[in-house]
């Protein structure tokens, strides 16, 4: 897709907590549209689609990706996302990721907010398996200090109820792998998880 929006350090401000949530505003000559789950275009929410001139014109030797993300000129993304009154866009994580329980929008991206505003928390990557009803919380300490499950499962409760905090899977780690792109790790992340079993 290119560079789709840039969220410069002038406009980090302190007063206003979602910028440090957010991807900054879509940048000249990119669009971005949002669908709902029936399809529909929404103005503001949704799935996200992306038109630009630095996109890619296809998958190399790939299809079948290619028939399901490149349409009509549009990438399909298939992340979710919104851009709020101030124009600033918020990437809530992949769509297949997030669901709505009890009326409440739960992403990957809440419950890691969530778990790392617990003090002994300095970095959580949360993988939903929605399919098997769990949702695998890696997390790591700061230095000195260990990494409850229970007061994990607790925070998450507080934030989202019961049913979510059911789900979670916590487990402690020294160091999150990563890929060699630098993003978390998900299989290696639930084979550490496959070890641990359920908390």
């Amino acid at each position: 897709m290119g560079i789709v929006s840039a969220l410069p350090p002038a406009e980090h401000d302190l007063d206003h907590p979602d910028r440090f949530t957010c991807a900054g505003h879509i940048v000249p000559g990119v669009e971005v549209r949002f669908r709902d789950p029936t399809g529909a275009e929404h103005p503001s929410s949704g799935l996200m689609e992306v038109r630009s001139p630095a996109m890619a014109s296809g998958y190399r030797h790939r299809p079948v990706e290619e028939a399901e993300h490149f349409v009509d000129g549009w990438y399909h993304a298939g992340d979710l996302g919104r851009v709020d009154d101030e124009g600033y866009l918020h990437v809530l994580g992949r769509g297949a990721d997030c669901e709505v329980v009890d009326g409440v929008l739960v992403t990957p991206v809440g419950l890691q907010d969530t778990l790392c505003r617990l003090a002994q928390v300095r970095y959580a990557v949360v993988v939903p398996e929605l399919e098997q009803g769990r949702r695998l919380a890696a997390v790591v300490a700061w230095p000195g200090h260990d990494v409850g499950s229970a007061a994990c499962v607790e925070a998450v409760r507080r934030e989202f109820g019961d049913d979510v905090a059911r789900s979670l899977v916590v487990f402690a780690v020294e160091r999150v792998p990563l890929t060699e792109q630098g993003k978390p790790d998900r299989a290696a992340l639930h084979r550490l998880a496959g070890t641990v079993g359920r908390s």
